[in-house]
């Protein structure tokens, strides 16, 4: 048996582990756009949720909520309106607090709560 038999062929060897780098390489470089792909997919994907929740947004603050709320002395008109609007606009004691009729509209022009009376009421106030 000769010994030449039993070397490896050394140039195949060094082909094979360039053609397997160059089969990494390859695959690397499909794997990167495939990921760049699914990354321009999923800021499209964002960018239009960020759309569709800014739309929503401005139906929400043209819409308008007006109740009436009518009750005895110390019912908790104040406290139940208070809840609703998630702070405390409303003082709410046992004394009566909110005999006149108020009325609460949220701006972001309005820095603080501020009392407004319609004429007509005013005159009844005074005539009173």
């Amino acid at each position: 048996m000769s010994n030449n038999l039993l070397q490896p062929d050394s140039d195949a060897l060094h082909q094979s582990a360039i053609d397997v780098i160059t089969h990494v390489g390859n695959v690397m470089s499909k794997g990167c756009g495939i990921l760049r792909e699914h990354d321009r997919l999923l800021a499209d994907a964002i960018e239009e949720d960020i759309r569709h929740v800014n739309e929503q947004l401005k139906q929400v603050k043209r819409k308008e909520l007006t109740m009436t709320i009518v009750a005895p002395t110390s019912a908790g008109k104040s406290t139940i309106i208070n809840a609703i609007a998630g702070q405390d606009l409303l003082p709410s004691r046992n004394d009566a607090m909110t005999v006149l009729p108020t009325e609460i509209v949220f701006s972001r022009q309005v820095t603080r709560p501020k009392l407004i009376l319609d004429k007509a009421l005013i005159t009844l106030l005074i005539e009173a």
